[in-house]
């Protein structure tokens, strides 16, 4: 707890113009804002707008960091996938 989540994200093949892709932060154990941030940071010029990745050209990796909360509950494992 409270420490970030890093994921990396790996495409096929690198982008040759700037590509979309839907986002969601979800579908695990945790619990949005009592366990992460929803507002996540991207590497390499990926950016959000609205519930999509805008990926760069020229990109074939990138990371998706996620902030979790450092709370006094004692709790088991939780986990979190991030779907594209």
């Amino acid at each position: 707890e409270g420490n970030n989540l890093t994921y990396t994200v790996s495409l096929t093949s690198g982008t040759t113009i700037a590509s979309t892709y839907a986002y969601t932060l979800g579908g695990g154990t945790a619990t949005a804002t009592s366990d992460y941030n929803t507002a996540p940071t991207f590497s390499n010029g990926v950016s959000l707008v609205g519930s999509n990745l805008i990926v760069p050209a020229g990109v074939s990796s990138f990371t998706v960091t996620v902030g979790t909360v450092d709370d006094t509950i004692l709790e088991s494992a939780t986990a979190e996938t991030v779907p594209l």
